[in-house]
């Protein structure tokens, strides 16, 4: 399935220290999202409503992300 697909690669790039963020699922996709663990197999809240909020959660996350986003 799509799920089982997904979570492979959100390993994958786990496995490259690459942090996956997810945004902009509908409600159908997001309950499935929390039914399947998807917030502990992406290492954390790393669901977001939207872009914005995405960018803000990563932000808050990494004082260096706000270095780049500065500069």
């Amino acid at each position: 399935t799509g799920l089982i697909q997904l979570k492979n690669i959100i390993h994958r790039y786990r496995k490259q220290g690459v942090n996956v963020y997810l945004c902009e699922a509908n409600a159908r996709v997001k309950t499935k999202l929390h039914k399947n663990h998807f917030n502990e197999i992406l290492a954390g809240n790393h669901i977001y409503d939207s872009v914005a909020d995405a960018l803000q959660g990563i932000a808050a996350q990494s004082p260096s992300y706000n270095r780049v986003a500065e500069a």
